[in-house]
């Protein structure tokens, strides 16, 4: 895509399409407004691009009306074509690629599980796993002390579901 830019009117630092917008207002006219585009080509060199700019006019520059699709496309229109493909997946009614799905890894504490760095990451999932084990073992000496048999209406009550207890040691 970058090629096809050609030179970049801005300079080597430009990396977003320019577009120049003139808005028009009639007072006299009361319908929909019209939108016009004026693509100026592929691979251009920056003086090809502002010589462009340059020699036209309002009135002698080749408008072309535009309108977005259904999608809210209004240059690089995508095809409705796309919506009859089938679905890689999930929980959709019809035929699919992968009938089964899942969440995939979870942790809930993406902060602790992953870094760029391997020993952060193996001293944080040692520290989640202590915590853990520890609120287990707690867990279970809270439920012999107190004569709890039934423990799956308690552990809500006694588990530190507060993200920062991660960082136990």
């Amino acid at each position: 895509m970058n090629r096809k830019e050609g030179g970049k009117v801005f300079g080597a630092g430009s990396r977003n399409t320019v577009a120049i917008f003139i808005g028009v207002k009639d007072p006299s006219h009361t319908g929909p407004c019209e939108v016009r585009y004026r693509d100026i080509g592929d691979y251009l060199t920056r003086e090809d691009k502002l010589r462009t700019i340059a020699d036209g006019t309002l009135t002698t520059v080749d408008w072309q009306p535009i309108t977005p699709n259904a999608h809210g496309d209004w240059i690089t229109q995508r095809s409705d074509k796309f919506g009859t493909w089938r679905a890689i997946g999930g929980k959709a009614v019809g035929a699919v690629v992968f009938a089964a799905h899942s969440g995939g890894l979870k942790t809930n504490r993406d902060a602790w599980c992953y870094n760029f760095s391997r020993a952060t990451v193996g001293l944080n999932m040692r520290r989640t796993i202590n915590f853990y084990n520890a609120q287990c073992d707690g867990f279970m000496d809270y439920c012999e002390r107190h004569g709890i048999r039934d423990r799956k209406q308690h552990v809500n009550a006694f588990i530190d579901a507060d993200p920062k207890s991660d960082r136990a040691e």
